[in-house]
């Protein structure tokens, strides 16, 4: 299968742009890809982006032609702008990434794990402290209930991040989002659970999270207060990695 991958920055430093980074960086080790549009058979939307009346034209056109799009979207933020390319008729298939989205959308929808650019996380066995980290916003009701270090202060890469979290026992992560219409807190699963498992450390996670692969290794955000010794290995994660990034693959290519 060849995509034509859509992206839009996020960040500034491109080395922190998770769309660039982990989700293209991720998908490009699996798929075959190529920047001239007219070679591509399937393209790949990611995170929804805002397209000009020319790039919806042209999608348009590319439908037509007979091109198969797939829209990859992470929150319910992005559901009303998505649905509308769907009515367009210019979205044949969805990724998710929560089970509860499954039937929200009137196209085919595949529900996967998260999956992220295995290159980035350091695989050096360090001794970490028996201590619990935080990184991302917190906004959103997200409560830095126990002091935790905030570890992604002044970072210039992913590589630097998850150097710092593989200091600790684990991560907190939280569930929040807003909902559709950008009016309400509402929980669902996010990516960073995976994404600390990825750097082989423990997610602390609160009950929104809830992972097809992965929920056996991840523990509750109450056990912050007395954090367990890490269970897994590492090289386990990248593995299971591998298998969701090859299974969006096939499910993309049956679209």
């Amino acid at each position: 299968m060849v995509s034509f991958n859509y992206y839009h920055p996020v960040h500034e430093n491109q080395k922190l742009d998770f769309n660039k980074v982990h989700m293209d960086g991720g998908l490009s080790k699996v798929i075959n890809t190529t920047k001239n549009i007219e070679e591509a058979t399937h393209i790949l939307m990611l995170d929804i982006p805002m397209f000009s009346n020319y790039e919806l034209e042209l999608l348009k056109t590319n439908s037509l032609n007979g091109k198969k799009i797939v829209a990859m979207t992470f929150d319910p933020y992005n559901f009303l702008r998505l649905e509308s390319y769907i009515n367009m008729g210019i979205v044949h298939a969805v990724v998710v990434f929560d089970k509860k989205f499954s039937d929200r959308f009137k196209v085919p929808t595949i529900v996967s794990d998260y999956f992220f650019n295995e290159d980035v996380f350091p695989t050096n066995n360090i001794d970490y402290s028996n201590n619990v980290c935080i990184f991302g916003h917190l906004s959103l009701n997200r409560i830095n209930n126990f002091k935790l270090d905030k570890v992604d202060k002044d970072v210039n890469s992913y590589e630097e991040l998850y150097s710092k979290v593989k200091q600790y026992n684990g991560v907190a992560v939280y569930d929040t989002g807003y909902n559709e219409h950008g009016t309400e807190v509402v929980t669902y699963n996010k990516a960073k659970a995976v994404e600390t498992l990825m750097c082989g450390r423990i997610p602390y996670c609160k009950s929104g999270i809830n992972t097809i692969n992965y929920n056996d290794f991840i523990k509750t955000y109450d056990e912050i207060l007395v954090p367990s010794k890490v269970h897994f290995k590492q090289s386990d994660i990248f593995e299971i990695n591998k298998k969701v990034l090859n299974d969006i693959k096939i499910n993309i290519n049956q679209i």
